[in-house]
């Protein structure tokens, strides 16, 4: 049984409390809906509409901050078999101390979570800018295709008043009108899905947004050249995130390596005690790591080479991936303008047909049934010129999101 020499050491002893702390991304405020809309408008509102909460626990930033791990509390007691023997009880309480290298990459480490934090919430906003410009765009252009149905529609009515006109004063069979009456049947169905596909799309935008209209305005600053776009990539959000996983990764292997071994100090507390003496020992013992042999620790260096290999690759393929997503959107954005510039051209031109067309109908110079198909050719010439020109208003916008360009 334990002896009485105990009586020395009932003090208790102070050692480290950990807090855990919530971490909660940036509450954003709320918009006046109100107010004309503008596309940073709607992204301060699908933000505050999915508001993400990340709860993480750090040490506390007290008591603790110098200590390398938990201390450690050794207690024993040896009892001598003979009557004049001398008993021993010993208490040992040990304190890993961080060395000089270790409080330094603490102190990066901190400063690094917060720039981690900085950049989650700007990769966020990147992320929320595309889905809201693949949104807006979508929406936009299916309401042009609703209107340009409309427009037919009305092109339509025109024609079926003039050929029943024409067939009523037996100026015209009855096949072109017929025709004409069966194009607004097939018209009026595309317009159904046409609704049915805008309706879906609000619904997905108001899902995302929390918003029941766009901005007026969807259209983007254009960004001035290729040179401009190549150089947002180094500064795309994507790859200055990759950077700091890899930074803050360095610092965790520095922590692990030889010269960043914590110091140890050891705090003793020893009784002797025989049929003469009743001693009482108290000591403090030092233990510090002799970094200047600059001894490697072999795994820490192989995993170092392995990392650093898979982050170079990574972001060398994240770039490519980067770029070509911009070259993809670069040529399509050619093939839209060169486009642009014939259906310019075919636009003025199907103005003159419609024109031409009719007087041939009116000196009956023309098969009625021709003359329909190629007013409706030339209608859909001019509707296609308009759906072009949203097209390339929907390159830009994409171009900015590919360069890593929020709303």
């Amino acid at each position: 049984m334990l002896k009485n020499h105990y009586r020395l050491m009932t003090k208790s002893l102070a050692i480290g409390i950990l807090l855990s702390i919530g971490v909660t991304q940036p509450i954003y405020a709320k918009i006046d809906t109100t107010a004309e809309l503008t596309l940073a408008d709607v992204l301060k509102a699908t933000l505050a509409n999915n508001t993400i909460t990340q709860n993480t626990t750090t040490s506390s930033a007290n008591n603790t901050s110098w200590l390398a791990s938990n201390p450690k509390l050794a207690l024993s007691y040896l009892q001598s078999s003979l009557t004049t023997g001398t008993d021993e009880a010993e208490i040992s309480l040990s304190l890993p101390i961080k060395s000089s290298q270790q409080r330094k990459i603490d102190k990066q480490l901190i400063q690094a979570k917060q720039v981690t934090q900085s950049l989650l919430v700007t990769n966020q906003k990147l992320q929320y800018s595309g889905l809201i410009r693949e949104q807006v765009w979508a929406v936009k252009i299916a309401e042009k295709q609703l209107e340009t149905l409309q427009q037919k529609l009305s092109f339509l009515q025109k024609l079926e008043q003039q050929y029943q006109t024409l067939f009523n004063n037996s100026a015209a069979t009855k096949y072109p009108l017929l025709l004409i009456q069966q194009e607004k049947i097939t018209t009026k169905i595309a317009q159904l899905e046409q609704q049915q596909q805008l309706n879906s799309l609000h619904n997905q935008y108001h899902a995302l947004t929390g918003l029941t209209k766009l901005p007026k305005r969807i259209s983007e600053v254009k960004l001035a050249d290729n040179f401009q776009l190549n150089a947002l990539l180094t500064t795309h959000p994507l790859i200055k995130n990759l950077e700091q996983q890899w930074f803050e990764h360095q610092q965790r292997l520095l922590l692990a390596d030889n010269n960043s071994e914590a110091w140890s100090l050891s705090l003793t507390a020893k009784s002797l005690n025989n049929t003469i003496v009743d001693e009482q020992q108290l000591g403090i013992a030092a233990e510090m790591p002799l970094n200047f042999f600059n001894i490697k620790n072999q795994v820490v260096s192989n995993e170092w080479a392995q990392a650093q290999g898979d982050y170079l690759l990574t972001r060398s393929l994240l770039l490519i991936n980067l770029k070509n997503e911009l070259q993809t959107l670069l040529s399509q954005q050619v093939f839209l303008e060169k486009k642009q510039q014939l259906l310019t051209q075919a636009k003025a031109i199907s103005k003159d047909i419609i024109s031409e067309t009719q007087l041939l109908v009116a000196a009956d110079q023309i098969e009625q049934g021709q003359a329909i198909r190629r007013m409706l050719n030339a209608f859909n010439t001019k509707a296609e010129f308009s759906l072009n020109q949203l097209l390339l208003l929907k390159n830009n916008a994409m171009l900015r999101q590919a360069a890593g360009l929020s709303l």
